[in-house]
């Protein structure tokens, strides 16, 4: 739980959620996933801000590609061209 709220978190994060905010863990979680990191704030943050932005851009450009006036077989004569 994370302030109270039930949340879902890749096994791989068990350890920073852990360290960087106190979130208990399950006792059935493999002992693989209990490692200590060392920056564990600064990797979550880091993971966060990657999935967002990735995820931000990706929008950004579907919503560009649907407004220009462009079809798959220019979008290949730009990648063949080197654009």
């Amino acid at each position: 739980m994370i302030s109270g709220q039930e949340r879902l978190a890749c096994m791989d994060d068990a350890a920073r959620l852990r360290d960087a905010l106190g979130v208990r863990l399950p006792e059935s979680l493999p002992e693989i996933y209990l490692h200590r990191v060392s920056y564990p704030l600064r990797d979550l943050f880091l993971r966060y801000l990657r999935l967002m932005l990735w995820s931000r851009l990706n929008n950004w450009l579907m919503s560009l590609v649907s407004v220009l006036p462009l079809s798959k077989s220019n979008f290949s004569n730009c990648a063949n061209r080197g654009w």
